[in-house]
């Protein structure tokens, strides 16, 4: 203790590099650690050499970020405490952050118009293919309709031509062989009923050929 100098208050804020209400907020922060500083006869506060020490070594631990606070650090300092480093990244800027989320949102109505258009796409896609399956399903009824009274035409002639037959067979007189409008009205009836499978055969064709392109479209849509 014979060796400690003092400073004056000018002398110790110009050392630590603070203003004079700096230095009083640390003789406040130092006289509760280590007790009242000294003071002379004009009761001026004297600062020992090795409070400036102190300060110095704790002020350096803040400055660096190693340390959060005054007091935190002088007590490392006391202990001896070798305290690391640490690297604090930067954090984003509220500006930076706010200018983020403005983009998101300038961003945000392009994204849900894309979306409408997308379903509003799909939806017409589907509108055109229920009316497709539908114009099949009813170009398929028209068709069994027609096929159905088509054939009951034939049916009819067919019954007509057997019935004018066996009236001629009934009243016209026979010889020996058979009369020739017998076998002509044979090879009629014959070729009614040919071309009555034929037609039905080429109904149920055309039938099948209706739904077929709608068939193909429908499912070509879905691929």
């Amino acid at each position: 203790m014979e060796n400690q100098t003092y400073l004056t208050p000018g002398d110790a804020a110009q050392r630590l590099g603070v203003s004079a209400s700096g230095l009083k907020r640390l003789a406040k922060i130092y006289a509760e650690l280590y007790g009242p500083l000294p003071r002379d006869s004009a009761d001026n506060r004297l600062w020992p050499s090795d409070a400036i020490e102190r300060l110095e070594a704790a002020r350096a631990l803040v400055e660096t970020k190693r340390i959060s606070s005054i007091k935190e650090a002088l007590h490392a300092v006391d202990r001896g405490i070798d305290v690391p480093a640490v690297d604090l990244a930067a954090p984003p800027s509220t500006l930076d952050v706010l200018r983020e989320r403005l983009e998101a949102l300038t961003l945000l109505p392009m994204k849900v118009e894309a979306l409408e258009a997308r379903q509003t796409e799909a939806i017409e896609l589907l509108h055109q293919a229920v009316s497709m399956a539908e114009e099949g399903d009813r170009m398929a009824r028209e068709s069994e309709q027609r096929a159905e009274l088509l054939q009951d035409t034939v049916t009819d002639l067919a019954a007509a031509v057997s019935d004018l037959r066996r009236r001629i067979e009934e009243t016209a007189p026979r010889e020996d062989g058979k009369p020739d409008y017998i076998a002509t009205m044979e090879a009629v009836h014959a070729d009614l009923e040919r071309r009555h499978n034929v037609l039905l055969a080429e109904l149920e064709r055309r039938r099948l050929e209706g739904e077929q392109p709608k068939r193909r479209a429908w499912w070509r849509w879905w691929g």
